[in-house]
């Protein structure tokens, strides 16, 4: 969760171009609440685990294109 919500700083301490930069904020402020939602529904373990199940195949699609921007 602070990692994904540390991004756009994160990002914005290299040489990323702008327009790179802006799609990295634009995807940490999608996961942000949906990361935070499934943490804050439960402090099960395994609830958890579940939820970002569900989520997975969002989360991927963010994850994939943030992978692109860094290489």
């Amino acid at each position: 969760y602070d990692v994904v919500r540390w991004l756009p700083k994160i990002a914005s301490g290299g040489d990323m171009p702008e327009s790179e930069w802006v799609q990295v904020n634009e995807i940490s402020k999608e996961l942000t609440p949906a990361i935070n939602a499934i943490l804050d529904s439960t402090t099960e373990t395994e609830k958890q685990r579940a939820g970002y199940r569900e989520k997975v195949d969002s989360f991927d699609s963010q994850i994939s294109t943030l992978e692109k921007l860094v290489k």
